[in-house]
C-alpha cells in the first residue's frame, strides 16, 4: 500500500512536470502561444502601422499609432479582438450603447503594452484573466505615454477582427 502511494506520487509530478514544459514550449520568443502569435503576425501583416507625419512623432504632437488586444466575453463566447488604434484607448470597441444619437463605451483597464518583433506596440486588455495561456504577464510593461493622446488627433479607420477561444483554441 506504501509502494502504491509513492508511485502515486511520483506519476503526478511527472505529469505536473510535463504539462508545464509543455506550455512553455508552445511559447514563442515574445512569450506568447504560437496561436496567438500567429493571429498577431496575420493581423500586424494585413493592417501595417500608418504614420501620420515623417519623423518624430511624439515630439511633434502625434501620438504613436498601435495595437490593442482584447479579451473579454461576447453573447456568451470568450473572444479576442485586435483594432489598430490612432491612440491608446482605454474604451471596449463592441460594449456600446446607443442612445438618440449618443454613443456610450464602457472603459476598460490595461494589463500592459509590449513591442511584437521589437517594432509594433501592442496593448493588452484581459480584465478577467480569459487571455492568461496566450501571453506571459512578464512581457508586459506600463503603456509608454508615446502611445497616449497627444497634442494632435490622428484618426485612423479601424479594422476590428474578432476571433472565439473555444476549448482553450482561437478559431475564426
Amino acid at each position: 500500500m506504501r509502494i502504491h502511494k509513492e508511485i502515486i506520487k511520483i506519476l503526478t509530478i511527472a505529469i505536473i512536470f510535463t504539462s508545464c514544459s509543455t506550455s512553455d514550449k508552445e511559447k514563442d520568443k515574445h512569450g506568447l502561444s504560437t496561436d496567438f502569435s500567429k493571429i498577431i503576425n496575420d493581423y500586424v501583416n494585413k493592417n501595417p502601422l500608418k504614420l501620420p507625419i515623417k519623423g518624430k512623432l511624439y515630439e511633434n504632437g502625434f501620438s504613436y499609432p498601435s495595437y490593442q488586444v482584447y479579451f473579454d466575453i461576447k453573447d456568451n463566447d470568450s473572444i479576442i479582438s485586435i483594432i489598430q488604434v490612432a491612440h491608446f484607448n482605454d474604451t471596449k470597441p463592441y460594449n456600446y450603447k446607443v442612445n438618440k444619437g449618443e454613443t456610450t463605451y464602457e472603459v476598460t483597464k490595461a494589463k500592459g503594452s509590449f513591442l511584437y518583433e521589437d517594432k509594433y506596440p501592442i496593448t493588452i486588455f484581459d480584465e478577467n484573466s480569459l487571455g492568461q495561456r496566450f501571453y506571459s504577464e512578464k512581457l508586459l510593461l506600463k503603456v509608454p505615454d508615446s502611445l497616449k493622446f497627444n497634442k494632435h488627433n490622428y484618426h485612423i479607420k479601424p479594422n476590428k477582427q474578432d476571433y472565439k477561444i473555444k476549448q482553450g483554441l482561437i478559431t475564426n
